[in-house]
């Protein structure tokens, strides 16, 4: 908000009351020298000596506004509006707060009623632009809103393929979701994926080597990699993948278990032990693979008994999928204890 521009305006209005007059002028010197938190300082003092005066409110609101005080900056031009009516810029001056606070919908209604409530001849330049852009802002929301779902939607179908050891009906959902959104990242990695498991290896590999073209360092084209060279047996270009991947510590709660996931499924047992222990309880109850995932790391490591205890509670957690680690072990048959993110595809 341009302060002087407002004093201007209303000049004639000020009350020149001795005491908040001249804290109120020694603001506006102030904020002509850039100096705004001086300036919200002593617009504070004028208003706490003449409280009753909304100008000098309005003018600690707008300094307030330039320093991104935006939410106390609207409870003090509220707080005018209780007050008197005579003041509409304030609808004016909220709206534009909150459209730096994202809140749009408030914002729209705000200038709107600045515009009810003035002439065209009084208002403040850039009302009408403002509610164009509120406009304008509210369709790109809906399109993204639209574009969310859509994303959603396809990454469900596709997911549920995947898990269901389909990956080449989850091919076509994947292949149409790049093309409409091509930098979806996680679409083209579900896609190698998918290609992956229908044998159409050359493909999986080309996919993943774009993202990683395109998105330098994209956490699952590397975890695809890794676990792609691994399956055809490359076995050092998969360590050289999994030395990476080990240096990587994702913020994300879901980035994280996967990452836990794909170092088991890599043989980087002391790795995936290491991570999956700071992973609290409800988690693992939450989402009982873990325990299998955490059972082969320590089996690996040579802890058989806690493995087995932390098998039994995936079984009993509801991952059925483990009790053929229980049924192998009482056959004395531990050749194969290994950790495995899909079934065996090629």
């Amino acid at each position: 908000m341009d302060v002087s521009v407002y004093r201007k305006k209303h000049t004639n209005v000020i009350p020149f009351l001795q005491n908040g007059d001249y804290f109120f002028h020694r603001g506006i010197d102030a904020y002509k020298k850039k100096n705004l938190k001086r300036a919200v300082t002593l617009f504070e003092r004028a208003v706490k000596l003449t409280d009753k005066e909304p100008v000098f409110q309005i003018q600690l609101a707008a300094v307030l506004s330039e320093l991104s005080e935006y939410e106390r900056s609207n409870d003090i031009l509220r707080d005018v509006l209780t007050v008197t009516k005579d003041y509409p810029e304030c609808y004016f001056f909220m709206a534009n707060n909150y459209a730096y606070l994202g809140q749009f919908l408030l914002a729209e209604q705000s200038v709107k009623t600045y515009l009810k409530e003035t002439t065209a001849e009084s208002r403040l330049e850039g009302a009408e632009e403002l509610l164009e852009m509120l406009k304008e802002e509210e369709l790109a929301m809906e399109d993204e809103s639209e574009e969310i779902e859509s994303l959603i939607s396809g990454h469900t179908t596709a997911g549920s393929f995947l898990k269901q050891n389909k990956p080449e009906q989850a091919i076509p959902v994947l292949k149409e979701m790049v093309e409409d959104y091509p930098s979806c990242w996680a679409a083209f990695n579900h896609l190698a994926e998918a290609y992956f498991r229908s044998g159409q290896i050359g493909k999986a590999f080309t996919i993943s080597k774009h993202v990683l073209t395109e998105d330098k360092g994209n956490l699952f084209a590397l975890c695809n990699l890794a676990l792609f060279n691994q399956e055809l047996g490359e076995m050092n270009e998969a360590k050289s993948y999994a030395k990476v991947l080990s240096q990587v510590y994702p913020m994300d709660t879901d980035h994280y278990l996967k990452l836990a996931r794909v170092l088991c499924a890599l043989g980087e047992y002391q790795e995936a032990e290491r991570r999956l222990a700071e992973v609290d309880t409800l988690t693992f109850d939450l989402d009982p693979e873990l325990y299998d995932c955490l059972g082969v790391a320590q089996f690996q490591l040579g802890k058989q008994e806690r493995a087995i205890t932390l098998w039994k509670k995936a079984i009993k957690k509801g991952h059925t999928e483990t009790e053929e680690r229980l049924a192998d072990l009482a056959r004395s048959d531990t050749s194969e204890v290994s950790f495995r993110l899909w079934p065996q595809s090629i």
